[in-house]
C-alpha cells in the first residue's frame, strides 16, 4: 500500500521518470531474481519469497526518499483521508481476491500437479498486467484534471489511449496464444506442457483486462469509483461460486474457463457505467 501511494504522489507530480525506476526496480527486480533462481535449480519456495521480499522492500524505500521532501504534514488529515481513500482501498482488496481466489481453491481442493501447471501460467499472464497498467496510470491524473470541464482534450487523450490499450491487448493475446507455452516450457521444463494449454484458454484475458484498465481510469477520473466497485463486487462473488462449483469436476481447464468468463462480465459492468456516465454527462452539458 506504501509503495502503490508513493507511486501515485510521483505520478500526480509528474515525476515520471522516478515512477518508472520505481516500479523497475520493484517489479523488474522481482521478475529477474525469480528468472535467475529458475536458471540455477533454485526451487524452493522460501528463496522465491526472499527475493520477492527484498525487491519489495528495496522499490519501497527508495519510494519513501524519493517523495519525503514532497511531503506536507500540516495538511494532513487522517479522518478525511480515511474516508476518501476507503473505497480504493476496498476496490484494491476486491482486486486481490479476485486475482487469488483460483490458485488458492485449486491447492485446497484438486492434486498438486494441477496447481503447479497453473500457477506457472496465471503468474505469466498477471506478469504481463504490468504493461497496460503503466498507461493506466499516467492517463488517470490527466483524465481528473481535465475532466468535465475540458472534455474535449480529456477525450482526445482517453480514445487514443483506449485505442492503444486495444492494439496492446490484441499483441500480447496474440504472443500469449501462440508463444505463452514455449516460454514456460524454455523456462520450467517439457513437464510443464499442459500449462502451455491453459495460458491458451487464458490468454484473452490480457486483451480483456486492457480495455478495463481504460473504462476504469475514465470512472475514477468522473467520481464514479464508487459504483465502479458494484461490478468488481459481483465478479468476486461469482467467480469464488463457480470455482467452489467447476474446479472439483474440471480442475485447472475449469477454473480458467471461470476466470475469463468473469472478466467479460467485468468488462460489461465497467461498459455499462462508462455509458451510463456518458449519458449524464451529456444530458448535465445540455442542460446547462
Amino acid at each position: 500500500s506504501l509503495f502503490n501511494t508513493s507511486i501515485s504522489s510521483l505520478n500526480l507530480q509528474h515525476r515520471i521518470s522516478g515512477m518508472s525506476v520505481l516500479l523497475l526496480i520493484s517489479r523488474g527486480g522481482r521478475l529477474m531474481s525469480a528468472l535467475v533462481l529458475v536458471f540455477t535449480d533454485q526451487h524452493l519456495a522460501i528463496n522465491f519469497a526472499i527475493v520477492r521480499a527484498i525487491s519489495t522492500w528495496f522499490g519501497l524505500v527508495i519510494s519513501l526518499y524519493l517523495i519525503y521532501r514532497q511531503l506536507q504534514w500540516t495538511r494532513f488529515q487522517p479522518v478525511v483521508l480515511w474516508k476518501n481513500s476507503s473505497i480504493y482501498g476496498f476496490s484494491e482488496f476486491i482486486a486481490i481476491v479476485y486475482a487469488q481466489v483460483d490458485v488458492t481453491l485449486l491447492a485446497l481442493m484438486v492434486d498438486r500437479a494441477s496447481i503447479g501447471n497453473y500457477a506457472p501460467a496465471i503468474s505469466l499472464l498477471n506478469g504481463l498486467f504490468i504493461l497496460p497498467n503503466a498507461i493506466y496510470n499516467l492517463l488517470i491524473p490527466a483524465l481528473s484534471r481535465e475532466l468535465p470541464g475540458k472534455w474535449e482534450r480529456a477525450q482526445n487523450k482517453f480514445t487514443l489511449a483506449i485505442v492503444g490499450w486495444t492494439a496492446l491487448g490484441l499483441v500480447l493475446w496474440a504472443g500469449l496464444y501462440w508463444g505463452g507455452g514455449w516460454l514456460i516450457s524454455m523456462l520450467l521444463g517439457d513437464e510443464y506442457q499442459f500449462a502451455g494449454e491453459l495460458i491458451r484458454i487464458l490468454s484473452p484475458i490480457i486483451l480483456i483486462k486492457s480495455v478495463e484498465f481504460g473504462l476504469a481510469a475514465l470512472l475514477i477520473a468522473v467520481g464514479w469509483q464508487q459504483k465502479r466497485l458494484i461490478p468488481q463486487l459481483f465478479s468476486a462473488l461469482l467467480i469464488i461460486g463457480l470455482d467452489l462449483m467447476v474446479i472439483p469436476m474440471y480442475g485447472p481447464i475449469g477454473a480458467a474457463i471461470v476466470y475469463v468468463v468473469c472478466e467479460l462480465i467485468l468488462l460489461a459492468g465497467y461498459l455499462l457505467l462508462a455509458i451510463d456516465w456518458w449519458r449524464s454527462f451529456k444530458k448535465t452539458k445540455v442542460n446547462t
